[in-house]
């Protein structure tokens, strides 16, 4: 597995965004509750269920 993303190459975004669109699916599936994907940047959230 190359861990380079060679961008020079015009398939390489496409590639990296189904590898990216999985992981979303995964952590949401982990108990993620809020996920955002912008191409190579992710922002997600968990909310604590109680404060004690």
């Amino acid at each position: 597995l190359d861990p380079c993303l060679n961008f020079g190459a015009s398939p390489s975004p496409g590639v990296w965004g189904r590898i990216a669109d999985a992981m979303v699916k995964i952590l949401l599936s982990r108990g993620v509750e809020v996920l955002l994907k912008w191409v190579d940047d992710f922002i997600f959230f968990h909310y604590p269920k109680s404060r004690t």
